[in-house]
Order: C-alpha cells, then sequence, then structure tokens
C-alpha cells in the first residue's frame, strides 16, 4: 500500500492505493432494529455474557455504551425508512 491519504472513517480521499492482493468493495444501507442496544448486538442469538463483552470491547462500543443513561438497555429506533 502506498500513496494514499486516510481520512476520517479510513476513506481514500485522494492518491492512489495499491496492494498485492484481492480487494472488494461491497456497499451496504445502515439500519437497525427498533429495540434496545443489545437487542441489535445480538440479532436474536441467545444471551452469552463472555461473548457479548468480547463483542463490545472488538467493536470498541465501551465507551458509548457507558454515555448512554440505561447503557446497553437502551431503547433505539430506526431512522431510515424501510424499503
Amino acid at each position: 500500500m502506498s500513496g494514499y491519504d486516510v481520512g476520517l472513517g479510513g476513506q481514500c480521499l485522494k492518491g492512489v492505493f495499491t496492494t498485492d492482493r484481492s480487494v472488494a468493495y461491497v456497499p451496504q444501507q445502515p439500519w437497525i432494529l427498533n429495540g434496545t442496544v443489545r437487542d441489535n448486538i445480538l440479532f436474536g442469538s441467545k444471551f452469552d455474557e463472555d461473548r457479548y463483552r468480547q463483542t463490545i470491547s472488538a467493536c470498541a462500543l465501551d465507551h458509548d455504551i457507558s454515555q448512554l443513561i440505561a447503557g446497553h438497555d437502551t431503547e433505539i429506533v430506526s431512522l431510515f425508512p424501510s424499503s
């Protein structure tokens, strides 16, 4: 990899990105479930305390969740219209 400037969010802002490996671009539409933060992380899976904590840590959500008044039990609502 060489000759690129990375901005906020890891976006290539200008320059050239080269690699000797395959690269894929997979666009996604952001969405969330109407429910709690925990519901959105579990996505219907059975709650496993250790796995849940590892997921929170791997996604660097510890600080963000600690800022919510109800923490993991904070209710969130999708702001994106359903298609």
